[in-house]
This record gives structure tokens, C-alpha cells and sequence, in this order.
């Protein structure tokens, strides 16, 4: 019989007590869908598919007689929400952000600069993106909540801690980090451009905020021409 679904809120807790055994097979069957029971079957990953079932993880199979051993084991949306969690943003170094801390940081880099959001359902059900800082500071604020932002590898320090504006910097990503050129070129204006890989504390869902040069520019030449227009009515 398929396990319940359980709230989100008891995700970081069944987290908790997923062993790196059981994660590698977790990983396994949520790859490939189903394990099938076999007479070769080690003991070792039997035992570990019987703990999963019983943190209800995955989802025994059976062929009527539910008081022999399952006949398969089969992937199920418990152990999918389970593997992100540990294998996404909180698998690797982090930091704690809370969001009124993002925003102040977003105001510092100019209230006029245009940023774009990707994959969060919340804040672009709220908002129209891309959005210049100013309007996206005050929907941090409101929201008032903690981030998990991730790190650089090999930051020791990542482990989870809270932290401050001040430290974004330092965890801050851009676009030309991530280029590779066959020969040597200038790069692009907007091979400049920051990213923050983000996720919501008390959310499943992973996403990227990101500077966009290219409508600050875009708006502000806008505005210059609107400035022009204006002055030559006056006169």
C-alpha cells in the first residue's frame, strides 16, 4: 500500500535519519524508479530497503499475500522530497540568510538595478520579474523569512550558521564564472552579472536570483529619454 504523504514541515527530520547507506540506495530506486526482489539480493540492501519502507520512504510492492516479502520496491514522492532536501542546497556548504538581510544587500548594489528570479513559486506569485531592488527588498521585508543561500565549495565554515548582508560577497556568484572560452575574447557586459542560489527555509523548492545588466541598462537610457523629452516641453 503506498505511504501517506507527509507534510513538508516533517521533511528535515526524516531527513535527519537517512544514513549515507540509506541515502545511496534512496538514490538508487529514485533513479530507476522500482527495485524488484531477488534471491541474490544482499542482506546489507535488503535490510536498508526494509528501513526506508518503514520511514516510509518507498513503497513495498506485494502480490497478494502482504505477509511474504515484497516482490518490489517502488520510488515514491516521501523519498523524492527527502533525496532533494539532502542532496540539493543543504547537501552541500551553506549559510543561514534571513530575507530582510537580502534585501538591505539588494538596495546597497543600487535601488535602481534590475534583478529576474527562476524557480520560486512564491515570490513570483507575488511579483513581475525582472523588477528593479527597490521593489524586491520591500517583498523580502514583508515576507520576512530565513533563506538558505549556498556557498562556495570548500568554505568550512558553511555549515548552516546565520549570517549578514555583509557576507554575501563572499558567496555571490557571476555569469562569467561559468563561461568557458576556446580562445581568449572579451567577455560580454553581462558576464558580470551576480547570482545567489537561494531556497526558502521551510521550502523544497531551489532557486536563482540574479542580476539583469541588460534591462538596468535598457531602463535607464529609457528614463534618460524620458528626462530629454520632458526638459523639451518645458521650454
Amino acid at each position: 500500500m503506498p505511504a501517506n504523504l507527509v507534510p513538508h514541515a516533517a521533511i528535515p527530520d526524516l531527513a535527519s535519519r537517512v544514513t549515507a547507506d540509506m541515502l545511496k540506495v534512496l538514490r538508487h530506486i529514485q533513479k530507476a524508479d522500482f527495485i524488484m526482489n531477488s534471491g541474490d539480493m544482499d542482506p546489507a540492501t535488503l535490510e536498508t530497503l526494509q528501513q526506508l519502507t518503514e520511514l516510509e520512504l518507498v513503497d513495498p510492492g506485494y502480490e497478494g499475500d502482504t505477509s511474504r516479502p515484497p516482490y518490489m520496491w517502488v520510488a515514491n514522492g516521501n523519498g523524492s522530497r527527502v533525496l532533494a532536501y539532502r542532496t540539493g542546497i543543504r547537501g552541500g556548504p551553506h549559510y543561514e540568510l534571513p530575507s530582510t538581510e537580502l534585501a538591505e544587500w539588494l538596495e546597497e548594489q543600487g535601488s535602481d538595478r534590475w534583478w529576474n528570479i527562476d524557480g520560486d513559486p512564491l515570490l513570483t506569485g507575488r511579483m513581475t520579474f525582472p523588477c528593479p531592488a527597490a521593489l524586491l527588498a520591500r517583498e523580502l521585508r514583508k515576507i520576512n523569512r530565513p533563506l538558505i543561500v549556498q556557498a562556495r565549495k570548500g568554505d568550512e565554515e558553511a555549515d548552516g550558521r546565520p549570517i549578514g548582508k555583509g557576507d554575501l560577497d563572499r558567496v555571490v556568484t557571476r555569469l562569467s564564472e561559468s563561461i568557458h572560452q576556446i580562445r581568449p575574447a572579451p567577455l560580454p557586459a553581462w558576464a558580470a552579472d551576480r547570482s545567489l542560489y537561494l531556497c526558502w527555509a521551510d521550502s523544497r523548492f531551489e532557486w536563482i536570483l540574479s542580476e539583469d545588466s541588460r534591462m538596468t541598462q535598457l531602463r535607464a537610457a529609457e528614463e534618460a529619454r524620458a528626462r530629454e523629452k520632458a526638459c523639451v516641453k518645458k521650454e
